[in-house]
């Protein structure tokens, strides 16, 4: 199968790596990992076990949307593109070669509200359309439960459908690089983790977690890993049916 006629007129690879599009040329962007007094920019990591995530769950109506990579096999042809999350794997609407980069960051348009994927594909032509990883995210206004004062985490629902995308909350942390958060089933022990993520220094913010098999949960924050151990600071319960 061949990429349509219409992307391959969008965005011709050239050997300085510049696209052309119509008669404009235009340089890829890949968004900055320092910032201008030299620090490094802190970026949401790929959860463990996935190859593309967003850094937000949730963005603003236009905002600028950063997608970060990881785990790809190297290929020059691996390629990543945001389209409406009911769209058929066949769709693509902006769209990037990785040009043989196994992971870093890219930030997109902005878009109009509603729910997308950003979705990674391996190796064109060859791979065709298999989408080999998907991240959900929502632009617009999503109901968000505040995590209250006296705590610092908590879902956006108490019960979530089988597969559904989980929205954790997070805030009145310290502040620590090694900060984490995690789901586990309700009954695992406290040293127990699966999917999770470093906080990365963020004393507040939201993530979105893969769905989930039918179950009582829970999601647990420690700080300062190692220093901190297998401590759960906060823990908050829901319950997928």
């Amino acid at each position: 199968m061949k990429m349509p006629f219409r992307s391959l007129l969008a965005c011709l690879p050239l050997l300085m790596g510049f696209c052309v599009e119509g008669a404009i040329a235009q340089s890829s962007f890949s968004f900055p990992t320092t910032a201008p007094n030299g620090q490094a920019l802190l970026l949401s990591q790929v959860p463990a076990g996935k190859q593309v995530a967003t850094q937000k769950a949730v963005y603003a109506p236009n905002e600028a949307i950063l997608v970060n990579y990881a785990n790809l096999p190297g290929n020059s042809g691996d390629w990543i593109t945001i389209v409406p999350a009911n769209a058929p794997d066949d769709t693509y609407e902006e769209w990037f070669y990785t040009e043989g980069q196994r992971s870093g960051s890219r930030q997109f348009n902005g878009l109009a509200p509603g729910s997308y994927e950003v979705r990674v594909y391996h190796n064109w032509p060859d791979g065709g359309y298999v989408v080999q990883d998907r991240y959900r995210f929502t632009v617009g206004t999503q109901t968000q439960t505040q995590t209250p004062a006296s705590r610092h985490i908590s879902t956006n629902k108490t019960i979530y459908q089988a597969s559904e995308s989980i929205l954790v909350n997070y805030a009145n942390l310290p502040g620590n690089s090694g900060d984490w958060i995690t789901i586990v089933p309700s009954s695992a022990p406290d040293d127990s983790y699966n999917e999770w993520f470093y906080t990365e220094g963020q004393r507040s913010g939201s993530r979105q977690f893969n769905g989930l098999t039918p179950g009582n949960y829970e999601v647990r924050v420690y700080y300062n890993w190692p220093d901190g151990g297998y401590v759960v600071q906060d823990r908050y319960a829901f319950t997928v049916r």
